[in-house]
């Protein structure tokens, strides 16, 4: 996978969701599985305080490997049990 932070074209979203956490500066986190032209990729932007801190993107193979890095990052990041002080929730969230 590749972990790149280049201008992206006009996609397709294929799912995505909104997360956000308790927390002093209102973090949120928000992931896309996203195709363009038979190639999948998944982004997140991220941040608090209603400012963007980061954003990257991961190409992945084909849409069973993005799901299956999108699933992974929305599960890591609503543990109850993560050790990050940051608990997320989801806020909203699409279904393929």
């Amino acid at each position: 996978m590749n972990n790149q932070n280049k201008n992206i074209p006009s996609r397709r979203i294929v799912q995505h969701a909104f997360l956000r956490a308790e927390s002093k500066r209102n973090a949120f986190y928000m992931l896309f599985l996203e195709e363009d032209q038979g190639r999948y990729y998944v982004r997140k932007i991220s941040g608090g305080a209603d400012a963007i801190n980061d954003e990257r993107q991961w190409e992945a193979g084909d849409i069973t490997a993005a799901q299956k890095l999108y699933d992974q990052i929305v599960s890591d990041k609503t543990r109850t049990d993560r050790k990050s002080p940051r608990k997320y929730h989801v806020e909203y969230a699409t279904t393929r």
